[in-house]
């Protein structure tokens, strides 16, 4: 089931800045991903933002406190695990930092953290199980990468692997009430891993009520994405 707003703010701009800002509008777009490294490009960009910083820990307050003093509405942060062998540790001192920018005022409450987790090889370990736990506790979403994963739900590294698949990930998510969101990958990949969660949850024709967990997708090629989505709502 498509409604009229199934896709809304689904598609989280991560094309390259280039030379305009200028974006195409439509309910179907939602924030524009920027590199922390990319923002003094920005100017007086008076749109909601999805900062994505590209360092650990370290590097979460530099980035927010340039966006604070600049006036830029930061709707959403992009962080990434990459601690590989302790991954909830990692999530763990993310969130330390993070309470550190809360603090300084330079992060709202209400704003909305996408945690990239999995690795390259979409692998669902016990050790990424714990980290699962921790983004719960955080109340974060868990963003998986869908290079990852290919089209039968496998791992990317270990074909047919226990627990590799998109729809484990997505599973382990939902048992612990924790939304998702996509990077990366193809439209067909973002309906299929939608079309997943759907069925998860109990009807996978019923794509608008999927997006209770399944928060946005971000791709570097939101025009052909919007033409996609806006050709089925």
């Amino acid at each position: 089931m498509v409604r009229p707003d199934t896709f809304q703010r689904f598609v989280d701009d991560a094309s390259p800045l280039g030379a305009s800002l200028e974006r195409r509008a439509s309910p179907v777009r939602g924030d524009r991903v920027v590199n922390d490294e990319d923002l003094p490009r920005l100017g007086r960009y008076a749109g909601d933002v999805r900062l994505r910083v590209t360092g650990g820990a370290g590097q979460v307050g530099g980035p927010t406190a340039y966006c604070r003093r600049h006036g830029l509405e930061v709707s959403s942060l992009d962080l990434a695990v990459g601690d590989l062998d302790d991954p909830a540790g990692n999530v763990r001192r993310l969130l330390a930092a993070l309470d550190v920018a809360l603090d300084a005022g330079d992060v709202l409450e209400d704003t909305v953290v996408h945690l990239r987790v999995g690795g390259s090889r979409g692998l669902l370990t016990p050790s990424w199980l714990a980290a699962l736990d921790a983004i719960a506790e955080a109340e974060w979403v868990a963003a998986l990468p869908l290079e990852a994963f290919d089209p039968l739900g496998a791992g990317g590294g270990d074909e047919g692997a226990p627990g590799a698949g998109l729809a484990a990930w997505i599973d382990a998510a939902m048992d612990r009430e924790t939304a998702v969101s996509f990077v990366g990958g193809s439209v067909e990949q973002a309906l299929a891993g939608l079309t997943t969660a759907a069925r998860l949850w109990g009807d996978e024709t019923d794509l608008a009520r999927a997006r209770r967990w399944v928060r946005s997708w971000a791709t570097e090629d939101p025009d052909a994405a919007l033409d996609h989505l806006q050709g089925l709502a």
